[in-house]
């Protein structure tokens, strides 16, 4: 059997060294925005209110004052048939009385005119960033050492 010519003597010993690999995660969370708005309605029943007669003070003035200069106009026509009637020759006493008249009876129905309805469109905004997840792997190779001790300073060489 073959011998070495050179024979070492010492403790050797070798030693492995891992590290676990790790991950690296970075996470960004989905965002979801949502506004709404929603809709609107505008009824304006000013007009029937003034037919019914609830006006406001400047349509009261408005309209009284064109209910006397309608009837300062009327007044004047009848004065005006009861001057041609006195001028024709007729007597005071077959001019027509004011009690004559006939009174108009009016049954009506409330509203005439119907409101103005506006509608505003509701809306709705939505504004979405998705999520993002990155993951990186962090590897490490493994860290093999080798050591040797020499027992003694001695180096035994054969022939």
């Amino acid at each position: 059997m073959w011998q070495p010519a050179v024979e070492l003597r010492g403790k050797a010993w070798i030693e492995l060294g891992v590290v676990m690999p790790r991950w690296e995660i970075h996470r960004e969370e989905a965002k979801l925005k949502i506004e709404t708005r929603l809709p609107q309605v505008f009824i304006d029943a000013q007009e029937q209110w003034n037919e019914l007669g609830c006006k406001d003070s400047m349509e009261l003035s408005r309209a009284a004052a064109s209910l006397g200069q309608t009837k300062v106009i009327e007044g004047i026509a009848r004065m005006a048939r009861e001057g041609d009637l006195l001028a024709d020759g007729h007597p005071v006493t077959k001019l027509p009385a004011a009690a004559d008249e006939t009174k108009e009876l009016n049954v009506d129905i409330w509203p005439h005119t119907p409101p103005a309805i506006t509608i505003e469109p509701g809306r709705v905004a939505v504004d979405y960033t998705p999520g993002r997840l990155s993951m990186r792997p962090l590897l490490f190779s493994p860290q093999v050492e080798v050591r040797w001790e020499p027992l003694a300073n001695q180096i035994d060489v054969y022939a």
